[in-house]
């Protein structure tokens, strides 16, 4: 393949690379940012190999890129700007980097032959555009802990059929799924607070929006909503119930609501976002987790005493032997 490339004087940011026949490259071990547009309007490359030392993709940094069909990127990228990948016409199949915690605005727009796509745990939001115009996607998975879908994410998503929103959501944005005239199913879950306008238009072949059990009249209110009140339809599961039975791919061991919510609720810990992991276990406590009452217990004790006095008690009142131990110490500051 012959090419072009610029760096920066420190060799750590790959800035412009322009190709002048077809083939793949791989960028140089040491590259830790692949810039601003570097890649845009490479229309000769197929295939792109990035290494462990990269941790950023600037905005637009493939855009246009229309004959690039493979990408292989490490875990260790952090940050993939707005629009990275927008207009890669060709690309199949791509594997999001662990570390990535939002899915930025356009960033597969017009990426035409993707078929499928898993966002990985830790992500909390999809912004605007991120998958518009995937005219070939047809399975997308998306993790309990995401907490916000912006407008347009899926529109013209024509191959989609069925779509399951997890229970973290709580807000979703106009016309996400406009234009998606294939999809005949859509499950919400009680979580949602807020529905843009315009979510459905153009969804011609929409047979039905599954909501959780008891929880049919919630959704007609929403203004959203109001013309598709005749098939929203109420399963008869609950929202963990339903998470139980389903396979994510996450958690093969996860056979109970209680075992899903604690395995997300420690990733959430583990990522230092607390105020998840509490929410999260305060929801395996009330199916009678004690394990999640005792990590309450280890949580609230720098912000509130009294609370996670009564987490650890509990758990340590049911024979949980750490937190008989952990009760002595909080008993000695109290």
């Amino acid at each position: 393949m012959e090419y072009t490339i610029e760096y920066s004087e420190d060799k750590k940011t790959l800035l412009k690379f322009m190709s002048y026949s077809l083939g793949g490259f791989v960028v140089p071990d040491g590259v830790t940012t692949i810039g601003h547009e570097a890649f845009r309007h490479c229309t000769e490359l197929t295939s792109i190999t990035i290494p462990n030392s990269v941790f950023s993709i600037g905005s637009c940094a493939f855009t246009d890129c229309y004959r690039l069909k493979q990408i292989i990127m490490p875990d260790s990228i952090m940050n993939i700007g707005y629009a990275a990948f927008q207009g890669c016409l060709d690309l199949e199949l791509i594997k999001i980097p662990k570390g990535i915690q939002s899915i930025e605005g356009w960033v597969f727009d017009g990426c035409g032959n993707l078929h499928s796509i898993n966002i990985p745990i830790g992500v909390t939001r999809i912004n605007e555009s991120a998958f518009q115009n995937c005219k070939s996607l047809h399975s997308i998975n998306i993790p309990i802990g995401v907490t916000r879908i912006d407008g347009s994410a899926f529109q013209n998503c024509e191959s989609l059929h069925s779509m399951s929103i997890p229970i973290s959501v709580t807000r979703l944005g106009n016309m996400i799924w406009r234009g998606c005239s294939n999809l005949k199913t859509l499950r919400l879950p009680a979580s949602i607070l807020m529905i843009g306008r315009d979510i459905l238009v153009g969804c011609d072949h929409l047979e039905e929006i599954i909501v959780p059990r008891g929880q049919r009249e919630k959704f007609i209110q929403f203004k959203a909503l109001e013309e598709y009140k005749f098939i929203i339809k109420e399963s008869d599961e609950d929202d963990l119930e339903h998470e139980k039975r389903s396979d994510f791919g996450h958690c093969p061991d996860c056979t109970t609501g209680e075992a899903i919510l604690l395995f997300y609720a420690k990733q959430a810990e583990d990522e230092r976002k607390t105020n998840i992991a509490i929410s999260l276990y305060e929801d395996a406590d009330k199916l009678g987790s004690v394990e999640a009452a005792y990590r309450l217990g280890l949580l609230l004790i720098d912000t509130d005493y009294y609370k996670a006095y009564f987490y650890m008690n509990k758990a340590a009142q049911v024979g949980y032997a750490d937190a008989k131990e952990k009760l002595v110490y909080f008993q000695s500051i109290r």
